[in-house]
């Protein structure tokens, strides 16, 4: 976008030098010109050393186990040149994702409400001190069923909000 400009405005007379000044563009970016790579061919002799090495561990080996397995067989290789071959022949490890993860086991699917409750237990500052909070969560609907908000963390507490949820969704014994 900004090349153009450039250019109209030396079509119009103006040095090459304002127009970049003007626009705020540096000479270095006004004259590259990107280069179109081709594709190194993959060597064969590694991609053979490459599937031997993970022959049993297809499915945990990445690139830098694989560079180390290969340097241990007696190969001098970069790790960018296994990353590259990796890559060219789709055997590459999936990213590792950062952040927290759900801590329910990726095993249990709820079908129905209240087949599955989970607890959480944490603490909240209120103002001069910490309080407590216990919740009991239907994992079906994520629901909170019963909690508990004190001064205190203790089993009793915690018991409380399992009885409370109790009540909320099954009534309580004389009902």
């Amino acid at each position: 976008m900004k090349r153009r400009l450039v250019e109209q405005m030396v079509a119009e007379g103006q040095s090459v030098k304002v127009a970049l000044e003007t626009l705020g563009l540096a000479r270095s970016s006004y004259y590259y010109r990107p280069v179109k790579r081709e594709p190194r061919p993959l060597n064969e002799a590694l991609v053979k050393a490459i599937e031997g090495v993970r022959q049993g561990h297809a499915e945990v080996y990445g690139y830098r186990k694989v560079t180390e397995a290969l340097r241990a067989t007696g190969w001098i290789v970069n790790g960018k040149k296994v990353l590259r071959h990796l890559r060219a022949l789709g055997l590459t490890q999936p990213r590792k994702t950062r952040g927290r993860k759900w801590s329910r086991p990726s095993i249990v699917r709820p079908e129905a409400r209240n087949t599955y409750w989970e607890a959480d237990l944490t603490y909240v500052w209120a103002g001069d001190a910490n309080a407590y909070l216990c919740a009991v969560i239907d994992a079906y609907d994520r629901d909170i069923v019963g909690d508990v908000f004190l001064d205190r963390c203790r089993a009793r507490e915690a018991s409380k909000a399992l009885e409370d949820a109790v009540i909320s969704r099954f009534g309580g014994a004389g009902t």
